[in-house]
């Protein structure tokens, strides 16, 4: 197998072809967007704060960061209260937040709910 660089003429016209091609990114999860946050909150499952933001791919964060399955279970748990979960949530935001699940948590919090 040959690797193509960037001085052959295959790479240039390859390169070409890739630049003309229109990118479209759908993949998104932004329903709050289309609700706004007091809809978005009124959903039961995501009523409450923190159960609202694990749910999804960053409780997967939390257990690599080395929350059990039971604390993860109280994290996505709408029926916890935040009191309780806070310090919990807290302890380990600091080994996830520079994730890309925790980017776009922060970006939520920032774009959705105003919190920086």
């Amino acid at each position: 197998m040959h690797m193509i660089h960037r001085s052959t003429p295959v790479f240039e016209r390859l390169l070409e072809q890739i630049m003309a091609l229109p990118v479209i990114d759908c993949h998104e999860h932004a329903d709050a967007g289309v609700l706004g946050p007091s809809g978005y909150a009124s959903v039961p499952w995501r009523s409450e704060p923190i159960a609202a933001l694990v749910l999804g791919y960053l409780i997967s964060e939390f257990h690599s960061a080395g929350a059990d399955l039971a604390t993860c279970s109280l994290l996505e748990d709408s029926a916890v209260p935040t009191e309780r979960k806070w310090p919990i949530f807290e302890a380990i935001w600091p080994r996830v937040e520079h994730t890309a699940y925790g980017r776009v948590t922060r970006l939520v919090l920032r774009d959705f709910y105003g919190e920086p």
